[in-house]
């Protein structure tokens, strides 16, 4: 947080800035949830948001690069990291890279579109996540590579990560600029390559409960992406019908 107050953009002082400032919505989740119910904790709730919000909020605009149309981490003393490579994991993002990170927004996908010129060319990058060999840059890390690496590499979908969590959302991100068929043909493709009832079936980390999670909704044709919003995103559901008990 002193890191944010004092420059209000994130910077490289610290390993991971860059995840920590795109994935503040956990406390305006927190305001929407119990900011309503209970007065006390709701007033807290909501001054809490207003001091993580307000920087995080210029920090966003400010670690967005208009050159390469993605976030990217910055020096103290304002500048753009020297050598970026949207392709590295680690450093400022937390097991991922600039193409994973960069959706980040959940609260705010139309601001998101502003930054990158509007929703044409939002669509363009989606697609560019996609079209994108399955490469990786892991020098940030000791040994070179994670498994989440190895995992996004063997599912061949591009830079498309999903054995790992920060990019999950970023099939439905397409509702949010106008190609909701490209939302529907993307979650029916992930839900056939990457969920088998087999050893080896299941396409990464699990995490709490995150990628069943993500199969389960999916299946039914609707996806939270941003929790706490009571929005739900359609997606391509696999049955015509369910019944929830």
């Amino acid at each position: 947080m002193r890191v944010y107050t004092k420059y209000t953009y994130t910077c490289l002082i610290m390993s991971y800035t860059i995840s920590g400032v795109l994935q503040c919505v956990h406390t305006w989740i927190w305001t929407q949830v119990v900011g309503g119910g209970v007065k006390k904790i709701g007033a807290f709730l909501r001054h809490f948001w207003t001091i993580h919000e307000t920087f995080p909020a210029k920090g966003r605009k400010n670690i967005f690069d208009p050159k390469h149309n993605l976030m990217r981490g910055r020096n103290t003393d304002g500048s753009f990291q020297n050598n970026f490579n949207p392709l590295k994991w680690g450093g400022e993002f937390v097991e991922g890279n600039a193409w994973h990170y960069s959706w980040s927004v959940f609260q705010d996908f139309k601001g998101l579109s502003n930054l990158m010129g509007g929703n044409k060319v939002m669509e363009s990058m989606l697609d560019s996540v996609f079209n994108q060999p399955p490469v990786f840059d892991g020098s940030a890390y000791k040994g070179g590579v994670i498994h989440e690496m190895t995992e996004m590499q063997v599912m061949n979908m591009g830079q498309y990560a999903h054995g790992n969590q920060p990019i999950q959302h970023m099939i439905y991100v397409y509702n949010y600029c106008g190609a909701p068929w490209k939302t529907q043909y993307h979650v029916r493709d992930a839900m056939n390559k990457l969920y088998r009832p087999t050893p080896d079936g299941y396409c990464g980390d699990e995490d709490n409960g995150q990628t069943s999670a993500w199969y389960v909704f999916s299946t039914m044709g609707f996806y939270s992406v941003c929790p706490g919003s009571q929005e739900y995103v359609l997606g391509s559901p696999l049955f015509k019908k369910i019944t929830l008990n």
